[in-house]
């Protein structure tokens, strides 16, 4: 109920994780990229820095913390990875990944996972013109981005992409939050969730995402330029948010 009013975000939550397992490397080039400024010049101390960004709070990092800048979250939070399938049939598969890391590692290999399983459609007669992949990257980028930036971490299960010889789909744990519907989302409604996530993700250039509630109808174009059915699901008794392309 809490976090339905947005009066409880799981990503402020702070975790047993100390400060000191933050990634120091990782965190010094995110800020210089994000922020345009070397962490080096800063002149608060770094423990006041985290708390201000929320980061993290009494000595340890804060959920968020953990999943953008910590060293090893598979560690102490195995359950908020992805874990990708390719079925051959309901009963068999071909391929299959466990992936972890933090987010924006998550993030790219989640997308290198379903791009690397998709087929090429041929756009030329030439063999050495690169074939487009059967659903628009674009789409698979956005879907794997609100999947994890948007997900239920009061939940503890992982995104799940299973990839079908006839569909591929995205499931992030948790319904949609409070007043959000399937076709108020396809108008770019939207509610944050996970605000830190989403304010710290949105400001890397590779993980290229804006929260500005343009994900899914860009997702729909996109798809409905290639002839690609996409569908939207939000399954209460799962407690699931289902994208499913048509292949």
């Amino acid at each position: 109920m809490l976090q339905s009013a947005q009066r409880l975000y799981a990503d402020e939550m702070i975790t047993e994780v100390p400060a000191t397992h933050l990634d120091a490397l990782w965190f010094a080039h995110f800020y210089r990229v994000a922020f345009g400024a070397e962490l080096s010049g800063v002149e608060i101390a770094q423990a006041t820095l985290l708390e201000n960004l929320k980061l993290a709070r009494e000595e340890h990092l804060t959920l968020a913390g953990l999943l953008l800048f910590g060293k090893n979250v598979s560690w102490s939070r195995p359950q908020f990875g992805i874990k990708g399938t390719v079925y051959l049939t309901a009963d068999e598969f071909r391929d299959k990944e466990d992936i972890s890391g933090n987010l924006f590692e998550q993030y790219k290999r989640g997308v290198d996972f379903v791009l690397r399983n998709l087929h090429r459609i041929p756009q030329a007669a030439d063999f050495n013109v690169p074939g487009e992949v059967e659903i628009p990257a674009g789409a698979v980028r956005e879907v794997i981005a609100n999947a994890l930036v948007h997900r239920d971490y009061f939940i503890d299960a992982s995104v799940q992409i299973n990839i079908f010889p006839d569909a591929v789909e995205v499931v992030s744990p948790g319904v949609l939050p409070d007043t959000v519907t399937v076709e108020n989302v396809k108008l770019g409604i939207h509610l944050e969730r996970n605000p830190i996530l989403l304010s710290f993700t949105a400001k890397d250039p590779e993980f290229g995402y804006t929260g500005r509630g343009s994900g899914i109808p860009r997702v729909l174009r996109l798809c409905k330029e290639k002839g690609i059915t996409v569908s939207l699901e939000n399954d209460a008794v799962r407690q699931q948010f289902r994208v499913c392309f048509d292949r």
